[in-house]
């Protein structure tokens, strides 16, 4: 009885979320800026998630060496892995190796 009483509530919650979604300005602000992302090729898509995961990268090691120097190399994993999905990101985006496209 308890269970379905915690239930109801959690579903009267999501529903009341739902709701305030439908008219939230913020919501229709995210919906317009998905719509206009989904607009784009998709070279145009990955060149830009490949400039941001780059730039962020190169935010993110320049901010932690100018806090403080961590020793050793390890914190530079998970950056080097995002510069390097990056990257790919950004070779992706270019025409393939003898397309005719463009020409």
């Amino acid at each position: 009885m308890a269970s379905s009483r915690v239930f109801g509530l959690v579903d009267g919650a999501a529903a009341r979320i739902r709701r305030a979604a439908e008219t939230s300005a913020t919501v229709a602000a995210a919906n317009r800026s998905r719509d206009g992302w989904r607009l784009l090729g998709w070279p145009v898509r990955r060149l830009l998630a490949g400039t941001v995961l780059l730039i962020g990268t190169a935010v993110h090691v320049g901010l932690t060496g100018w806090q403080t120097a961590p020793p050793g190399w390890l914190w530079l994993i998970v950056p080097g892995i995002a510069a390097t999905c990056g990257l790919l990101l950004v070779a992706a985006s270019g025409p393939a190796i003898g397309s005719t496209r463009g020409r």
